[in-house]
Formats: structure tokens, sequence, C-alpha cells
């Protein structure tokens, strides 16, 4: 995952491995941050809108889940 900096350069923020998640620490941010994510093999990406989420009757859950 990486993301660029005001003056264009590529700051790498984190490698994953399989099996391994991300997204957790940005679910409760309403501002929205550009990040990019590059994957090397076939993968799987869930997208959760931080608004439907919230309004779930196990939000605190889900979050504990993350």
């Amino acid at each position: 995952m990486s993301n660029f900096d005001y003056f264009g350069n590529r700051n790498i923020l984190n490698v994953f491995e399989k099996g391994d998640s991300f997204g957790e620490a940005l679910v409760s941010l309403e501002m929205q941050i550009p990040h990019e994510v590059i994957s090397l093999t076939n993968s799987s990406v869930i997208w959760i809108k931080y608004k439907s989420l919230c309004k779930s009757q196990n939000y605190q859950k889900i979050l504990n889940n993350f």
C-alpha cells in the first residue's frame, strides 16, 4: 500500500502477506485519503461503506473483528 505526497513522491506504507487485511485503521475516517494498492497475485477486495457499517446493529462487533 502506498500513497503520494504533495511533491508526487510515492511513500510505501506497508507490504502485506497472504491472509493479511488492511483498511481497518481508515474505516472510521470521514475524509477521503487516496491510497494505491498493488497486488502481485489474485486478490479479493471487500468494499464496506462506513455509513452503512455504522448503521448496523452489529457495528461494535464488526469493528472488534477487524
